[in-house]
């Protein structure tokens, strides 16, 4: 019995410490993030630097910062800058700043195939700010962060642990010296009001986010619109990619497409001239079947008593069939009257020539 016992508690004991060597043991890492100014003291108008940076740390493997800034103290815009060198020094791969979200943000460059985590036994500065005090600003002033993931974070990404952090700021006293200024107070009331005008132009700087707009061709029926650049932000329409030519929708108007068909009207004119040359053609092809007529007729008179019946037929047929081919193969030009006339003149010289035939057989004139 007692060794059933003894048993059981060495089993027990055993199991115990499996548990406690597969439970492993983790310490929270603990990181200081400071934010401080150049000055402590400051009065309205003044501009005031300010630092963050890394207190002593181990295992940074990337991390993001989101600031707050109160009423009374105004980020200069365009003033903020990451520290040169940092970003080498700490082996990240992006340590950039956004002034639209203000959120300066990081990551470590991987290397060797694994992510390397900063380490630094001293402070190690990250990015610098300036802020403007506003006119009615007083009191104590201080700019901190906006605490929290995804708004103010420090990972380590070995091991994908999130850092504790503490933060360190220090507050700033507006208007400490304002009151002997106001001895000379009538002096400085004219030059008041050329003070306030400058005021509106730290409200006026707007960083434009360009982005480029291709061109749309016009059409026939709608016009296009030319290349351009706009911002995001303001939508205003730059002809140059620095936003600094402002255009308005108007000139980047493409008219519209006119069509080119008129000019093919007058082509047509010109086809109505080719027919008038075509009477000029009949002419010349009619006149050669009356000049061989008038030749058989002479040589018949000239032949006298000697002449015989069978050669004047014999000069007359072929004068006949070759008048009566050349007619049958003249070109149809569409003109009736002139061909009937040139018929009308070959039959009447036909008859006459068989009236002459006729005679001169009463007469015995072919007769032997």
């Amino acid at each position: 019995m007692n060794k059933r016992i003894l048993s059981i508690l060495l089993g027990l004991v055993l199991v115990a410490s499996l548990l406690v060597m597969a439970v492993p043991v983790s310490a929270s890492t603990s990181t200081e993030v400071k934010l401080l100014p150049d000055k402590t003291e400051a009065n309205p108008g003044d501009t005031i630097t300010y630092t963050l940076s890394l207190g002593p740390c181990d295992e940074v493997g990337g991390f993001e910062f989101r600031y707050i800034f109160p009423e009374g103290l105004e980020y200069v815009p365009g003033s903020g800058k990451v520290v040169s060198g940092a970003k080498e020094a700490m082996h990240f791969g992006t340590l950039d700043w956004t002034q639209k979200s203000m959120l300066l943000n990081g990551t470590t460059a991987l290397e060797s195939e694994e992510y390397y985590d900063y380490k630094s036994d001293s402070d190690t500065a990250l990015m610098t700010f300036d802020v403007k005090v506003a006119d009615d600003a007083s009191g104590d002033l201080t700019v901190t962060f906006k605490e929290g993931y995804p708004n103010t974070w420090i990972q380590n990404w070995t091991t994908e642990k999130t850092h504790d952090l503490t933060y360190t700021t220090q507050a700033v006293t507006i208007g400490g010296s304002a009151e002997p200024t106001e001895a000379p107070a009538e002096p400085t009331e004219a030059p008041a009001e050329p003070t306030e005008a400058p005021a509106e132009p730290t409200e006026a700087p707007h960083q434009h986010d360009i982005v480029f707009v291709p061109e749309v061709p016009a059409t026939t029926t709608t016009p296009g619109v030319a290349a351009h650049y706009q911002c995001t932000g303001c939508d205003k329409l730059f002809s140059d990619a620095t936003g600094n030519v402002e255009v308005t929708a108007e000139d980047l108007v493409i008219p519209v497409i006119q069509p080119t068909e008129a000019p093919a009207e007058p082509t047509e004119a010109p086809a109505e001239p080719t027919e008038a040359p075509a009477e000029p053609t009949e002419a010349p092809v009619v006149e050669p079947t009356i000049d061989p007529a008038a030749p058989t007729e002479a040589a018949t008179e000239a032949a006298g008593q000697d002449a015989t019946v069978a050669p004047t037929q014999a000069a007359t047929s072929p004068a006949t069939k070759d008048t009566a081919t050349k007619t049958t193969t003249s070109p149809k030009t569409g003109d009736a009257t002139h061909m009937t006339l040139w018929m009308f003149i070959m039959i009447a010289s036909l008859v006459g020539v068989a009236v002459v035939l006729y005679a001169a057989k009463r007469k015995g004139i072919f007769t032997k």
